[in-house]
């Protein structure tokens, strides 16, 4: 039981993630693409204080994801509310290393 307990704990399945992920034309895709449900990219879609963010972290704060929630980047690459509460961050979506370089240095 020891073991079986063990194996369920670390599959995949039972993490939670967030994302990095642009608020710009690309905003609707990416949501798509980490498999945001319609009704909540809706939802997404309609938050005038998203739209103000030049990227922000979305994640599915449940592990049915039924629940999704949003955060402000800061210019970091992980945000310490999703980390204590113990999600795990999967990396920018539609965004490339030198994009974030580039807007970190106002290039």
């Amino acid at each position: 039981m020891k073991h079986l307990r063990t194996f369920e704990l670390n599959t995949e399945d039972n993490y939670r993630y967030y994302w990095l992920i642009p608020t710009d034309e690309r905003f609707e895709s990416a949501l798509t693409k980490i498999g945001c449900d319609k009704k909540h990219i809706d939802y997404f879609l309609n938050i005038e204080k998203l739209k103000e963010q030049q990227y922000v972290f979305i994640s599915n704060t449940s592990i049915s994801n039924r629940d999704w929630g949003w955060c402000k980047y800061k210019g970091e690459m992980f945000n310490q509310y999703y980390e204590d509460k113990g999600l795990l961050f999967k990396g920018p979506v539609d965004i490339t290393d030198y994009e974030l370089d580039a807007n970190k240095y106002n290039l």
